[in-house]
């Protein structure tokens, strides 16, 4: 576990989510390995983790409960509902947390060479970390032999098609390849124009040419639609709990 990194985007107005995490799955991960994205950082931090505050990309501003760039000025809320694919500027802010946590993880890697995995989750995302880990050192397992064979292994990203509730996994060579072009995908798909942060980190993906792995122990599905032994199983490595939905037998983990 010391070798995963994980960072959280949460709302100022949702920070109880984490707090509830660190009661349960989220205090058997090393502190230090933790990073919290806020739109602001609490005054009154209930959990010993970093916590980061959000900011807008280079290019786009807020105004008048609406955001813009020089290449989207009709707003982004205006656009997002046209192509009925948002909320509101609230929601549109959220979005942009996102890259900015992903940007924080790459310049974590950067510096500490003992990280080996990344990965990006939802404050309402859990996290089964015997499961993860176990498939984490399956794919380490199966990189290392490629090693000893004189290949290089790929650049994993490990997602359900991209989903952001069922978190967003990067290996270390996938996290350089992130800290080389993650500017050029933001500015291509969130400032000249507008995707939610789940299709912008899916089309970044490919564009960095990373290696992309649909994963059947990451699941977007609510927690309240997955019957109880589908919760327990062994196979499942993330989950999403959906809003504040968090059934007794996880909360009991």
């Amino acid at each position: 576990r010391k070798h995963v990194l994980l960072a959280i985007v949460t709302g100022r107005e949702d920070t109880f989510r984490v707090e509830i995490s660190q009661c349960t799955w989220l205090s058997h991960v090393p502190k230090e390995n933790v990073l919290v994205i806020s739109d602001i950082v609490p005054s009154n931090v209930q959990t010993p983790h970093e916590w980061v505050a959000g900011k807008l990309p280079d290019g786009v501003e807020e105004r008048d409960g609406d955001l813009f760039s020089p290449f989207v000025k009709k707003g982004y809320v205006r656009a997002v509902r046209s192509a009925g694919q948002g909320y509101s500027a609230a929601w549109i802010v959220a979005q942009f947390r996102f890259p900015q946590a992903l940007a924080a993880m790459a310049e974590r890697f950067e510096r500490e060479p003992a990280l080996r995995w990344a990965f990006l989750v939802d404050d309402d995302t859990m996290l089964s970390l015997d499961n993860l880990v176990r498939r984490l050192r399956a794919i380490d397992a199966g990189d290392e032999a490629k090693r000893k064979a004189g290949a290089a292994p790929p650049p994993w990203y490990l997602s359900r098609k991209g989903w952001g509730g069922a978190g967003h996994g990067y290996s270390r060579t996938a996290m350089a390849r992130v800290r080389a072009g993650l500017h050029e995908c933001v500015d291509k798909w969130m400032v000249r124009q507008f995707r939610a942060s789940d299709a912008m980190l899916l089309k970044c993906a490919g564009h960095l040419k990373l290696r992309a792995q649909l994963e059947g122990t990451m699941s977007h599905c609510p927690a309240s639609h997955l019957r109880e032994e589908r919760m327990v199983d062994p196979g499942l490595a993330t989950l999403h709990a959906k809003k504040d939905m968090y059934p007794p037998v996880l909360l009991a983990t």
